[in-house]
């Protein structure tokens, strides 16, 4: 459900998943598995993806 948020979230924006693992610092890999339902998020790299959408919301 969160991963699936974020996947909308993304593509509303036009953010890539490369692009977000580039600033998360987390495997493209690992962003996909999370953002397609296939692995958990565990609490730093939610976190870490919070913070990426409060610094992209203040920026505009």
């Amino acid at each position: 459900m969160v991963g699936e948020n974020i996947k909308q979230y993304l593509e509303n924006k036009g953010v890539t998943q490369v692009f977000l693992a580039e600033k998360a610092k987390i495997s493209t890999g690992a962003i996909n598995q999370m953002l397609n339902g296939k692995r958990k998020i565990i609490v730093e790299e939610y976190l870490a993806l919070k913070c990426l959408k409060l610094i992209a919301a203040y920026r505009t």
